[in-house]
């Protein structure tokens, strides 16, 4: 008699989501979700608690517990900002994204690269009147990165005394930055 060999991905939604919400690391739900499609459906059905933080560490190492991954930063980068898995480095004035568990890079625009968003004008009294506060000249630097979409960046970033939103896409040439 030939004897039924059931296969992992037969265990029920339910007790894949127990297994599931006892994985502490972003890591190893990730992992759980690649098993099968059956796992990846089961981890998208259930509401998780935030995944174990990453620990910044003298000498530029990121680490997590529980199984003591960890990531270096990139020679010469200076960690800047995260956004979800994504963290912000800056290095020559050239910004990337780097997603820790992947290690996938996303090169940003160069920070000199910029230009005004066009604003609409602003009509009183019947005349038209457009405020620029964005110095060309100035140097911009980040001071927070969202990561909106695979295909759009947003930030708030300084250039000369104007703290304003800028906007990109990855792997882009252009910022492109409220003159507001």
């Amino acid at each position: 008699m030939a004897r039924y060999q059931r296969s992992w991905s037969d265990i029920p939604p339910e007790l894949a989501g127990l297994v599931l919400l006892r994985l502490p690391a972003h890591s190893d739900r990730i992992r759980f979700a690649a098993v099968c499609r059956h796992w990846c459906a089961s981890a998208r059905q259930h509401q998780l608690p935030p995944p174990l933080p990453w620990f910044i560490l003298p000498g530029g190492t990121f680490f997590t517990l529980p199984h003591s991954e960890s990531f270096q930063i990139p020679n010469g980068a200076e960690f800047h900002s995260s956004c979800g898995e994504w963290l912000v480095f800056a290095c020559d004035d050239i910004c990337y994204l780097v997603d820790t568990f992947s290690e996938a890079t996303l090169k940003l625009p160069d920070l000199d690269m910029y230009d005004p968003i066009e604003e609409p004008d602003e009509v009183i009294n019947g005349h038209s009147i457009r405020y620029i506060c964005l110095d060309l000249n100035a140097t911009m630097s980040i001071y927070k990165v969202i990561m909106c979409s695979e295909l759009l960046v947003a930030a708030i970033v300084d250039v000369g005394d104007l703290r304003t939103l800028a906007v990109c896409r990855p792997g882009g040439d252009l910022w492109f930055v409220s003159a507001l």
